[in-house]
């Protein structure tokens, strides 16, 4: 039996989340389509963004879950998840900004 290791694509994981979520890359984009309103743009950013995220942090926690014997679970794992969690709160504000700036005024 082999020793116990921690997942790699955890520690993937959480640099594509710090590269990406975390440092301005995902907010520059954001801002960029969000000053033409394209709601569409928007939302294929915010998915792309995530998913190159969550990806190999699911495919890591369901990897770590399945086989405990082989891979060791790491509090990494936890901190990528809060980080993934209010990234996707930030962007549901960026998104109900441009919808609320899209309804006409009434008054």
């Amino acid at each position: 039996m082999g020793s116990v290791r921690y997942h790699p694509l955890t520690f993937l994981a959480f640099l594509l989340a710090v590269f990406i979520l975390v440092f301005p890359t995902e907010i520059d984009l954001l801002v960029c389509t969000a000053r033409e309103r394209e709601i569409g743009q928007t939302l294929l950013i915010i998915a792309g963004c995530e998913a190159a995220v969550v990806v190999p942090l699911a495919i890591a926690t369901a990897q770590t879950r399945r086989h405990p014997e082989k891979w060791k679970p790491r509090t990494l794992s936890y901190v990528v998840w809060g980080i993934v969690i209010v990234s996707l709160a930030r962007d549901a504000l960026v998104i109900a900004e441009i919808v609320l700036t899209k309804i006409p005024k009434m008054f």
